[in-house]
């Protein structure tokens, strides 16, 4: 079998894998213009190496000049695209005027009706080690043009690499000018340099300087998801797999190794295949969870916008709502008090039923106000050092009629010295007080219930406990949650706020809140604590 020299063969491998990277990348997105300019520069690069390659394989020298001149052709687009992807990778800094894009172009196509004359190369000669040649004034001419663009497109590397944040974003630049700089480098100084000064010899092995440029774009294609290709690394390993197997056909000793290395190269083909397969698969089952995972995402962004919305409506009428029944509830107290002139007992029993019901609605707006403003951040306390026992009183005697009238005992004792100095905000605290109060006599038909506060050593501890329809063992863990009320109270109205409140407001005063319950039927206990402060 025919033998094949070594520096071909490996140019002939660079060549190759340089175009199968190009059409890879571009067979995944072949609309994205950054695919597209990226496809233009592998070729760009092949069409160099297969040029410069193939002159030093002719024994006919008229042929070799000819593929000689031909082989400045790729250098010359190659920097100029490499400048324009850079520039536009992954995003541009600033967007690219028409007029320096015709800039970057116009050398190169300017070039092209010279490229087959002396001025680019003066003569060819055969000599052992390949094609020797006398570069003429036009590589001069394209290393001013590498030098300028190599300087434009380091600055933009440059900038960007310094300017991005993204890590992802800044390994991709990193391998890029790697990829970069080791290609234009090698190639410029054995093809460009090196035979301006009258020494061509390692031109034969410049166009093999191309492989940096696939080993670093190929690592930050599969490392670091250069150009969105996730799945370009198998396809390049299943393309190098098949080429290798396929070379060995050449270097086979008999017949019967020449048999065996086809059918390793069909089994290596078969084997690729499926691989590229299988991962083309893997890799839309990722992108189809991204999907699901990014409207997942978006869903998420609306439903909070729409929470916030809620929120704001919530507020907005809570405010309107609360004003009109203050009033009422003012108007309410003055009939009651005698202030606007006497009135009967049935009446002013009436009136206060009526002022105890403004209330309950006055202070259900409360619990809305005091949500929205927890969930916003926007709630503040007024805590000052007053008597507990005196806001815990207060409440007590609102609840008084409306739970004669149910035929509750209400009760009310103090199981410690008084007055009781506790540290807290007096509207918030009185909030807390009724909401447990409130409770406590819309769960209870019949029986009574005892208010009732107690103080140890550090804490004040208040607690309210009724003989109603308790608490089942499965429904105590979560009372206090935000909308979460117990099965056996589903039917009796309320928000489900009212002890999320309670136990937020609680909190924020640097109290506790529990609760407990011997079991159904058996009523149920619920106490909130705060420290005691110092008499004033």
């Amino acid at each position: 079998m025919p033998s094949i020299p070594l520096p071909f063969l490996v140019n002939f491998v660079s060549a190759v894998l340089m175009t199968a990277l190009g059409f890879f990348v571009l067979r995944r997105e072949p609309d994205n213009r950054l695919n597209k300019m990226f496809a233009l520069m592998t070729v760009s690069l092949a069409s160099w190496i297969f040029t410069a390659a193939l002159s030093d394989m002719m024994v006919d020298l008229t042929l070799a000049r000819y593929l000689a001149d031909a082989a400045i052709i790729g250098p010359f687009f190659f920097v100029a695209l490499l400048y324009l992807f850079i520039h536009d990778f992954p995003k541009p800094r600033h967007p690219m005027r028409r007029w320096v894009k015709t800039v970057v172009l116009l050398p190169p196509v300017l070039v092209l009706p010279f490229v087959f004359t002396r001025l680019n190369i003066v003569s060819v000669t055969a000599e052992s080690w390949g094609t020797n040649y006398i570069p003429g004034p036009l590589f001069t001419v394209l290393g001013a043009y590498i030098l300028v663009i190599f300087a434009a497109t380091g600055w933009e590397l440059f900038w960007k690499y310094r300017t991005f944040t993204d890590r992802e974003q800044r390994a991709q630049l990193y391998f890029l000018t790697l990829a970069f700089f080791f290609t234009v480098a090698f190639g410029a100084i054995a093809n460009l340099v090196l035979p301006l000064l009258g020494n061509a010899r390692l031109s034969t092995i410049g166009p093999s300087s191309t492989i940096f440029f696939v080993i670093f774009c190929s690592y930050a294609i599969v490392k670091h998801h250069l150009l969105d290709v996730k799945v370009i690394a198998a396809e390049l390993f299943a393309a190098m797999m098949t080429l290798i197997t396929f070379f060995q056909l050449f270097t086979s000793s008999s017949i019967g190794d020449f048999v065996l290395k086809t059918l390793l190269f069909l089994v290596t083909s078969v084997v690729a295949g499926f691989l590229v397969m299988s991962v083309l698969q893997e890799v839309r089952r990722r992108e189809e969870v991204q999907r699901l995972a990014t409207e997942l995402a978006a869903s998420n962004k609306r439903l909070r916008q729409l929470d916030d919305l809620k929120t704001t409506m919530v507020s907005i009428a809570s405010h309107q709502i609360r004003g009109p029944l203050g009033g009422i509830r003012g108007y309410l107290s003055m009939f009651r008090d005698g202030d606007l002139g006497a009135i009967n007992d049935k009446q002013k029993e009436i009136v206060t039923l009526n002022l105890n019901v403004t209330t309950r609605l006055l202070n259900a707006v409360e619990t809305f106000l005091d949500i929205t403003k927890l969930e916003s951040g926007a709630l503040t306390l007024r805590k000052e050092t007053l008597p507990l026992d005196d806001a815990v009183k207060d409440v007590h005697d609102e609840f008084v009629l409306p739970a004669a009238k149910k035929g509750i005992a209400l009760s009310l004792a103090f199981d410690c010295e008084r007055p009781i100095w506790v540290e807290f905000d007096p509207e918030k605290i009185k909030h807390v007080i009724f909401n447990l109060i409130d409770n406590a006599l819309k769960y209870t038909e019949k029986g009574s219930i005892a208010v009732r506060v107690r103080c140890d050593a550090r804490e004040a501890v208040f607690e309210v406990t009724d003989t109603g329809m308790g608490i089942p063992p499965d429904d105590a863990p979560k009372l206090f949650g935000k909308y979460q009320r117990g099965e056996l109270v589903i039917d009796r109205g309320g928000s489900g706020l009212g002890l999320y409140v309670v136990k937020m407001l609680t909190e924020m005063q640097g109290g506790r809140v529990w609760a407990s319950s011997p079991g159904v039927g058996k009523g149920a206990t619920f106490w909130f604590a705060l420290a005691l402060s110092k008499r004033l």
